[in-house]
């Protein structure tokens, strides 16, 4: 977890590019999510601020504790995406290894939380409750590059080369499905 200033500015460009798009008219679904990412927001200025325990209890779990409840009740497998490009990718891939179970594709503000968490959890030395959040985004979330990039960071944390060498390569495999601007650097931090 490196260079927090830009590392934070980016989180939020990239949530901010998932809810560009929204349409005159929301749905539920993009009001529920407008109200999640300025929760998001709001403890991502809290992290940037150096109150990592203040932004997770606060923030970061409650966005986490929303998408729990809301999809509780789901039978479907349920994956975070950030564009169709990625929704058509992470879906394929199910279908081909798990053809017997649906899937669905949601917002990717529910993986931004438990990244944000890992964050405050790295931020507060717990490198063990870091990686089990960052376990979460990447089985929701399994072609984001930069979920990946950090939890390869841990294992490297935790002198797993063989697993770190492995998902940096996985990160560095799917960087070219990351938002146009952070492209460059979700592939740079893979490499």
């Amino acid at each position: 977890m490196r260079r927090k200033g830009l590392f934070v500015a980016l989180i939020l460009v990239a949530v901010a590019s998932v809810t560009s798009a929204q349409s005159l008219a929301p749905s539920t679904a993009q009001r529920e999510d407008a109200e999640q990412l300025k929760i998001l927001q709001e403890g991502a200025n809290l992290l940037r601020s150096r109150k990592p325990q203040e932004a997770m209890s606060n923030y970061f779990d409650r966005v986490i504790a929303f998408y729990e409840s809301k999809y509780r009740d789901e039978d479907r497998q349920i994956y975070c995406t950030r564009s169709m490009v990625e929704t058509m990718g992470v879906l394929a891939k199910h279908a081909v290894e798990n053809p017997k179970k649906s899937a669905i594709a949601v917002s990717s503000l529910w993986c931004e939380a438990y990244f944000l968490r890992a964050y405050a959890y790295i931020e507060l030395g717990s490198l063990a409750d870091a990686k089990s959040s960052l376990v979460n985004a990447v089985s929701r979330s399994p072609l984001n590059s930069q979920y990946l990039s950090e939890l390869a960071f841990i294992y490297q944390r935790e002198k797993d080369w063989t697993k770190s060498l492995e998902t940096y390569e996985a990160a560095e495999r799917v960087s070219d499905i990351s938002p146009e601007q952070l492209k460059n650097e979700h592939l740079s931090r893979a490499r």
